[in-house]
């Protein structure tokens, strides 16, 4: 929601090199957002953070694990680090399904206790 006198700016595609320092971020900061948005330039921590939810939900879904710098504020696949909620409005809207849960809890465990298998 939009503050009365404010106006929204027009959302924009992430470019290619945008993107590549996403990631490169993701790797150097973690969940730190703010250090993130830095390192983008052209990017506000807001942003950083609304692309990093949609980042996450994406790589549960192909089962992709979570950079290591990210994984040492949390194992889940959510802005804080906790377990991602299947029933969220974000994850709906990426077609999060009950079976990427299992998936998570599954490379959670893997990354826990990684002699048992």
């Amino acid at each position: 929601m939009v503050s009365p006198g404010t106006t929204r700016m027009e959302a924009r595609q992430w470019t290619e090199e945008e993107e590549r320092l996403f990631r490169e971020a993701l790797e150097l900061h973690g969940r730190n957002w703010r250090a993130c948005a830095s390192h983008i330039g052209s990017r506000n921590s807001k942003a950083v953070t609304s692309h990093a939810q949609k980042h996450f939900i994406k790589l549960c879904i192909a089962g992709t694990l979570l950079p290591p710098k990210v994984r040492e504020s949390g194992e889940g696949y959510t802005l804080s680090g906790k377990l991602l909620d299947p029933e969220s409005s974000a994850a709906v809207s990426y077609g999060f399904k009950s079976k990427d849960v299992a998936r998570e809890f599954a490379m959670l465990m893997l990354k826990t206790f990684p002699d048992v298998r």
